[in-house]
């Protein structure tokens, strides 16, 4: 067998590979008695037909296929280990004869990766402090979710609870799918609907109707309505005060289902709210981390490694299309762009994503982060017993597969990696 590798630019490889007719015929041998097990030879019990008749039976093509599969796989392998190449992408193979076999696989290879001075990275504590105001905020929302409405005939304001009709249409008058209700209920001012849709009903009555425009953000999580103006006809059908809820004892525990005082549930509102909060500081200090590491890293992209994230990215944007009912074609078509373009789009995400990745390899072994099997384990099992009796036995399934195992352990080499990074 002859190897021949050829380096290529940004990080790629060409492996050359070429098979002498008899190490070919090995493979188409094996091949044959492999095909052999699975077809009926007249004549022969099924695995049992000589070499020649399972050939003449499925023909010399199919058994050249069948030995090329295995011949590439077998030899490709080999290659990787022999040259001692750190291939990060499966190779796209061209076949430059079938038999005797000469192929070509190019792949991307792991480049040289350096993250400058990240020991001298700092990245301050912020404190975050939960104030009395958030707290009052908290106690006013549990209140409107066990409030009652009462109907009313005069002008609605914001809290009141309204009941509307409504359609949406493009610039040409047409109907839009999606943008149609009947009785839709809505609190004016709780934030479900967009700002200038939600201010257009203010001050209406009963049986009003109306119409008027609404522009959605460019980041509207609806991709086809993102920096779309849509005009809406509206019918208002019914109109309601809210009723709030007195804060008491009686309150308190239709909310925590046991006797607590309001100033105790107070307490127990805010120590939630600060946890909460120092998450939120310490995942954001972990964002700032990764964004300078980012920015002392210095590597190389591999061009095919590129190309699959880009198609990976484009995958996940044809779900997230399709998942609302869509299809790629209007989505494009909706934000006049052609496929391509949305790829350039992405390629600079897919770079500072392929980019972290390499950082966080580095930063991996050169602070020698490892995660045992067994801190996993004992990992799950405080999850798993977090969760209330009746639902371990889901969790605890869960976490039997390999996936969630793996996930798991990446997400506690990282935090291991982050802690000891930002240790004061």
């Amino acid at each position: 067998m002859k190897i021949e590798i050829t380096k290529l630019p940004r990080s790629q490889a060409k492996i050359h590979v070429e098979l002498d007719k008899e190490k070919f015929e090995e493979y188409k041998k094996k091949a044959a008695e492999e095909v052999g097990k699975h077809v009926e030879v007249p004549g022969f019990r099924k695995g049992f037909a000589p070499a020649d008749m399972v050939i003449k039976q499925v023909g010399e093509h199919a058994i050249v296929h069948e030995a090329m599969e295995h011949a590439i796989q077998e030899t490709y392998a080999k290659a990787v280990v022999d040259e001692k190449l750190d291939v990060v992408t499966p190779p796209k193979v061209n076949v430059v004869t079938e038999d005797p076999l000469v192929y070509d696989a190019e792949v991307a290879l792991m480049p040289e990766v350096k993250v400058k001075e990240y020991k001298t990275i700092k990245v301050p504590k912020e404190e975050a402090k939960t104030e009395d105001k958030e707290v009052d905020e908290v106690i006013d929302d549990l209140r409107k979710k066990r409030s009652t409405h009462k109907d009313v005939e005069r002008p609605v304001k914001k809290g009141d609870r309204v009941e509307i009709d409504f359609e949406g249409f493009d610039e040409t008058g047409v109907p839009l799918d999606g943008t149609q209700s009947k009785n839709h209920p809505v609190i004016l001012g709780d934030g479900t609907l967009l700002q200038d849709f939600d201010k257009e009903l203010e001050g209406l009555k009963l049986n009003d109707k109306k119409e008027f425009e609404v522009s959605f953000p460019k980041d509207y999580h609806h991709k086809p309505f993102a920096s779309k103006k849509v005009k809406f006809k509206v019918e208002v059908k019914k109109t309601q005060e809210t009723l709030m809820p007195n804060l008491d004892e009686e309150f308190v525990h239709h909310v925590v289902g046991e006797k607590m005082s309001v100033d105790e549930l107070k307490k127990r509102i805010k120590e939630n709210l600060q946890t909460q909060k120092d998450h939120e500081a310490k995942a954001k200090r972990e964002d700032k981390l990764l964004e300078k590491v980012l920015e002392n890293t210095e590597t190389e992209i591999p061009a095919m490694l590129l190309e699959e994230e880009i198609e990976y990215m484009m995958h996940q944007l044809r779900t997230d299309i399709e998942s609302h009912g869509l299809k790629m074609e209007d989505y494009l078509k909706h934000m006049k762009k052609t496929e391509e373009e949305v790829k350039k789009e992405f390629e600079k995400e897919a770079e500072k994503r392929i980019k972290i990745r390499f950082a966080l390899q580095f930063l991996f072994k050169a602070e020698n982060v490892k995660i045992e099997d067994k801190e996993v384990e004992a990992e799950i099992a405080k999850i798993i017993a977090s969760y209330p009796e009746k639902e371990q036995d889901k969790v605890k399934e869960e976490y039997k597969s390999r996936e969630h195992f793996v996930q798991l352990k990446n997400r506690m080499a990282l935090q291991k990696l982050f802690d000891a990074l930002l240790k004061e």
